[in-house]
């Protein structure tokens, strides 16, 4: 082979070459300008950002797990409830626990005026008479005012119960614990007002059995814890069958009784 076919052949290899070399660059040159003449504002020199694509809300949602009941239940509102109640009920227990506190403090610090009768008066006593006391039991000082009535019932009749025809009404000084205070329950003339003794027809009635007498009244007081009242009421038959007491008398033990406030009447039958 001589040097002149050698070369021929080199020069048509190199030709190859170049043209496998350049066919890319040519249809990547034709592809950009049919690009260019489609999106006039796309420049090969200029940077492009990049733009995601975006999803529809559809598909997005599509995506997500499907929520469960619990985790759309609005628990922080429920919980707030809940501690709403919780501090309601707690001031409302401790309100009845400090009521509970103030009405036994009340109990143990108040005035109790308790009232005891002697013995009734012998029948020839003139005027008739009955001592009461009245003692302050309690821990504080208290004043009162004591209405008492002094009668003879018929043993067929319970007794009336009326104070407002009272025999004896009077206001006393403060009476601290431990003090007594005494006075006379008298037996009244209804026609002069004035202190008596028994007349022979309630002699005769009371030692045949046919009447007894009836102490009844009230006592109503002021201390530091506000007012009270005392209702007593006692009695007494002179003769009556072994065993045996006027039914009607026992409606006596009823009357007794205590109470705060002041009474809503008198009479209370």
């Amino acid at each position: 082979m001589n040097i002149k076919g050698l070369a021929q052949r080199v020069t048509a290899l190199e030709n190859i070459v170049h043209q496998l070399r350049d066919t890319p660059r040519e249809q990547y040159k034709q592809a950009d300008i049919q690009q260019n003449d489609a999106n006039p504002e796309y420049h090969p020199t200029k940077i492009h950002p990049v733009v995601a694509s975006e999803t529809t809300p559809a598909a997005q949602h599509a995506q997500e797990p499907k929520r469960r009941w619990y985790r759309s239940f609005p628990w922080w509102n429920l919980l707030e409830g809940l501690g709403v109640v919780a501090v309601i009920a707690y001031a409302w227990i401790t309100y009845l626990q400090w009521q509970d506190l103030r009405h036994n403090f009340e109990i143990d610090q108040r005035a109790w005026l308790k009232i005891s009768v002697s013995h009734p008066p012998t029948l020839e006593t003139k005027p008739a008479v009955v001592r009461a006391t009245i003692k302050n039991i309690g821990k504080s000082a208290a004043k009162f005012i004591a209405d008492a009535v002094f009668e003879v019932v018929d043993v067929s009749s319970e007794p009336p119960f009326n104070v407002h025809h009272k025999t004896v009404s009077k206001s006393f000084h403060p009476l601290f614990p431990t003090e007594e205070s005494a006075f006379q329950i008298v037996l009244w003339d209804s026609e002069t007002t004035n202190s008596r003794g028994f007349t022979a027809n309630e002699i005769e009635r009371l030692t045949r059995g046919q009447a007894y007498i009836a102490i009844y009244g009230i006592i109503i007081y002021n201390d530091q814890f506000g007012p009270h009242w005392n209702r007593f009421c006692t009695w007494h038959i002179y003769w009556a069958p072994p065993g045996e007491a006027p039914v009607p008398a026992l409606a006596c033990e009823g009357w007794n009784a205590l109470g705060d406030g002041m009474p809503i009447s008198i009479p209370y039958r």
